[in-house]
């Protein structure tokens, strides 16, 4: 019973949690504007003193001619593009320091895998019972 509980908990916030991710981010990109950003930094955070883990900065114009900085939603254990590279992004109007690079689907392909994997360990803990 106890297992069950823990599986089935686990689950019902893994599948809560995607969703309202993935619900916030479609409302955030519903009204979105596409624009070229300049890649201007990498910040390095070490994993248990082996492994290394880059967000990547970028620079880029708001259509309203403010200047903006902002930092990658997630890291990255490689750096994907030299400093100073031009690269397509499209930025949430309503939260102008939130983007994504134009073509990059891994966040809602994580958040698909959170709710799939919810799903799943909910269905897998009845088995417990």
């Amino acid at each position: 019973m106890e297992a069950f509980l823990i599986l089935f908990l686990t689950g019902v916030f893994s599948l809560v949690a995607g969703v309202l991710i993935f619900r916030r981010d479609k409302r955030l990109f519903a009204n979105c504007i596409y624009t070229t950003a300049r890649v201007a930094e990498y910040y390095e955070y070490k994993q248990q003193k082996k492994y290394s883990m880059y967000t990547m900065a970028v620079e880029y114009v708001l259509a309203n001619g403010e200047q903006i900085r902002a930092s990658e939603q997630k890291g990255s254990s490689r750096k994907k593009y030299d400093l100073g590279d031009m690269i397509e992004i499209k930025y949430c109007v309503d939260k102008p320091d939130f983007f994504v690079v134009k073509g990059d689907y891994s966040r809602t392909i994580a958040l698909i895998g959170m709710i799939i994997v919810g799903a799943g360990l909910m269905i897998f803990s009845f088995f417990l019972l």
